[in-house]
């Protein structure tokens, strides 16, 4: 510190800030940000995206369930234009909330989809807050659990013309004929809930309550067989498009994969994408981006999930056939780490 001090006085200040600037360069780029220097390492993304011909936004706004005694926050993403956009309900995993995944959402809204995330009351963020997350994995065994946040969702379909209604920005904007469904984890089970899975209690009773006002599913990290009540049965009956997705660091190749081999053909869609966890797919935080070069692989796994699930939805809610969806198959065969299987 007195050599510095010394240095300063001798009029070599000038000459420090410039060595101090030229080691933080050789680190990586300067960049300010809210007033502050960010150093980021040359070799690392920086998760930005291209997104749509759309500005996207978002709204929040809280429903209440009178018949059940709910109230459901919720965050809606819209492209900010005239027209009619199809809808796409968005499900989190246990311990998330509303504001999950949003950097697909907006990507989503950019091209043209209005997209609802509910907080699925007694296993969300705030649950896990109070009870802690382990307690609240516990949780999710419990049958009652899968049937609130099913409900939650046959609800907020049921109630889109009162968004609509109370909402400014979504006035004259919603198609509710062209809905999407789509969630990650415990929010993927909810996602093949409404597509048709069939599951059982444990005393042996069943719960089948497929939504047929949903055209399609997404199912992010997906469960198989032996969890949730769900068996090699439970997805006979889903005849609706879907994909399932999961990385070949959590599983990908098998347990994950049992709902897409199960599912009847026809437009059934598996994708693994090498390298992904299963926080790999959800918003950057430093504790997802895992393992070696696990900044990276989220990175690749983000734009990855984006351009199929676009090219997906695309297909199935806005009906264009104009060969996204089979060209991404094709680029899916010719890139190292993604692998979709088709049926």
């Amino acid at each position: 510190m007195r050599f510095i001090e010394r240095f300063i006085m001798q009029g070599g200040g000038g000459q420090l800030l410039l060595i101090l600037a030229l080691i933080l360069m050789a680190l990586g780029a300067l960049a300010f940000v809210n007033g502050r220097v960010k150093v980021e390492s040359s070799g690392e993304p920086s998760f930005t995206y291209q997104l749509g011909a759309y500005p996207p936004a978002a709204v929040e706004f809280t429903l209440e369930d009178s018949q059940r005694h709910r109230s459901l926050p919720l965050k809606i993403y819209y492209p900010k234009a005239e027209g009619v956009f199809p809808v796409i309900f968005f499900s989190h995993g246990t311990g998330g909330s509303r504001d999950a995944f949003i950097h697909l959402s907006r990507f989503w809204a950019s091209h043209g989809y209005i997209i609802i995330h509910p907080s699925h009351p007694g296993s969300d963020k705030a649950a896990a807050q109070e009870e802690g997350i382990i307690a609240l994995l516990d949780t999710n065994a419990d049958p009652q659990q899968w049937l609130d946040r099913a409900q939650d969702m046959t609800f907020l379909i049921s109630s889109l013309p009162e968004l609509a209604r109370r909402i400014p920005a979504l006035r004259g904007r919603v198609d509710g004929t062209r809905i999407g469904m789509s969630g990650h984890s415990f929010g993927a089970f909810t996602t093949m809930l409404l597509g048709g899975a069939k599951v059982t209690f444990p005393g042996g009773r069943s719960l089948y309550m497929p939504e047929t006002r949903v055209r399609a599913c997404l199912a992010i990290s997906p469960q198989g067989t032996g969890k949730f009540g769900l068996s090699e049965d439970s997805w006979s009956q889903i005849n609706l498009p879907v994909m399932t997705v999961s990385g070949t660091r959590e599983r990908g190749e098998s347990w994950r994969k049992e709902p897409f081999d199960h599912m009847p053909k026809g437009n059934k869609f598996h994708l693994v994408i090498n390298g992904a966890a299963h926080g790999s797919y959800n918003d950057y935080k430093p504790k997802r981006a895992q393992g070696r070069n696990g900044r990276a692989v989220m990175y690749r796994t983000h734009l990855t999930l984006q351009k199929a699930s676009l090219a997906f939805w695309d297909r199935y809610l806005k009906g264009d056939d104009h060969g996204e969806l089979q060209q991404f198959m094709q680029e899916a065969a010719n890139e190292k780490g993604t692998l979709l299987t088709v049926k």
